[in-house]
């Protein structure tokens, strides 16, 4: 609802402007708005024709906000950041509940997705649930067809997007029972010669970028022979004895019902952990954030972690201590 009524405050062209600072490329902005790429140029020449200055840098990539755009965008911002304040304390004062669009990274939308709406539906008038891959839910934040989103994507270029950490992942090896079975501790080395080949998350995915980078990092190279973009279809691989992967836990939980035919090992050290975080474009459904968060984390002790450590015990004593750090 606040993200309505703000652009009721502003013309399209300062809207289109603020779009443009925040993906710094038109044709970003052209499809988050259902535009063609020359119709977003022809707003902000047109703006910039109104104010009498410059607000681009065009033959720089990405775009680059010239000194007095700089200025004008934080004033936007400060004037809309002002109203949102307002209407809070309007919507606290005369239980004006918002509408909240909240994106959830797969498979973690399956698991949290009913909890979260249990928790939130009171505060709100209505609530919008949507699941994706990490990736696709912050590009929908940033072209702001979402307004909050829990991901695993660690790292955001853009600086105008604010996150808080829900909780860490120690990630496991999920292997074919008859695999399993033929040593107690596994090393990498040990997985090399084990006859089956590493299933491999794509590397367009954040699970694939970051068992990718993992692996770089700690000089690990394995044939590339069976790759996959989801949770399911990977533990659905290794059911089938096609080969052995790097999940983590939440991924595992997501698919319980395949655990029959699959054994959950520790991961060779050194240990590959993920963070979780709740992210919003910054100065934005601040409120929301909070509420979300201790709901979120509350959920996780609760809920989650019982079940992660009832398929994955020797991950106790680290799984406490992140939880500890998290709050």
């Amino acid at each position: 609802m606040q993200a309505v009524l703000h652009k009721s405050l502003l013309s399209k062209n300062p809207q289109i402007f603020l779009m443009c600072c925040e993906m710094r490329n038109f044709s970003q902005v052209a499809r988050a708005l259902g535009l063609t790429q020359s119709a977003v140029s022809k707003a902000i020449q047109n703006f910039e024709t109104d104010l009498g200055f410059t607000l681009f840098i065009r033959d720089c990539r990405p775009l680059t906000l010239t000194a007095e755009a700089a200025l004008l965008e934080q004033y936007l911002r400060n004037m809309t950041g002002d109203f949102a304040q307002f209407m809070t304390q309007m919507q606290a004062a005369s239980f004006i509940k918002p509408v909240l669009h909240i994106g959830i990274t797969d498979p973690l939308g399956d698991i949290l997705g009913v909890e979260i709406a249990k928790e939130t539906l009171p505060d709100v008038s209505r609530l919008l649930l949507s699941s994706a891959p990490s990736e696709v839910l912050l590009q929908r934040l940033k072209e702001r067809k979402t307004d909050l989103i829990i991901t695993a994507v660690q790292t955001v270029e853009n600086e105008k997007i604010s996150r808080r950490k829900l909780f860490t992942e120690t990630s496991i090896l999920a292997m074919p029972q008859m695999i399993s079975d033929q040593c107690k501790d596994w090393t990498w080395e040990r997985l090399a010669m084990s006859g089956l080949p590493h299933i491999a998350y794509s590397r367009d995915t954040t699970p694939g970028l970051l068992n990718d980078l993992y692996f770089r990092t700690n000089n690990l190279s394995f044939p590339d022979r069976i790759s996959a973009d989801s949770a399911n279809l990977v533990m659905a691989l290794v059911r089938e004895r096609l080969g052995w992967a790097v999940v983590r836990p939440t991924s595992v939980l997501h698919t319980r019902h395949m655990l029959d035919e699959i054994a959950l090992r520790p991961m060779p050290q050194p240990a590959l952990t993920r963070d979780v975080f709740l992210m919003s474009r910054e100065g934005e459904f601040m409120n929301e954030m909070n509420l979300l968060v201790d709901i979120v984390q509350r959920i996780y002790r609760q809920k989650l972690l019982p079940n992660i450590l009832a398929i994955a015990p020797w991950l106790a004593s680290e799984l406490m201590n992140n939880d500890s750090s998290s709050n």
